[in-house]
């Protein structure tokens, strides 16, 4: 999946779970810019691994703090998931 594709798809799931976010899909907007609490962002990493079929560690969720950044660990953690078949 293009990242494009990927960066649209967490937008996606920010305006279900944010539904007063009306920004547009800037990559680089961090989750509190977008209205994503830190509850909701435990909501978001949930629907990613679903949507996606990737497990995000705990561990990793520090470093997530923008789209872009959650796109990048989705992009890397698929492809390695492809890599692996």
């Amino acid at each position: 999946m293009k990242r494009t594709e990927i960066v649209a798809e967490i937008f996606a799931l920010i305006k279900k779970l944010v539904p007063e976010y009306e920004g547009d899909n800037d990559a680089s907007i961090g989750f509190a810019e977008a209205g994503v609490d830190s509850l909701t962002t435990v909501d978001l990493v949930v629907a990613t691994e679903s949507m996606f079929s990737i497990e995000i560690p705990d561990s990793a969720l520090p470093k997530l703090t923008t789209v872009a950044d959650l796109a990048d660990y989705v992009m890397q953690h698929e492809n390695d998931k492809s890599g692996a078949a």
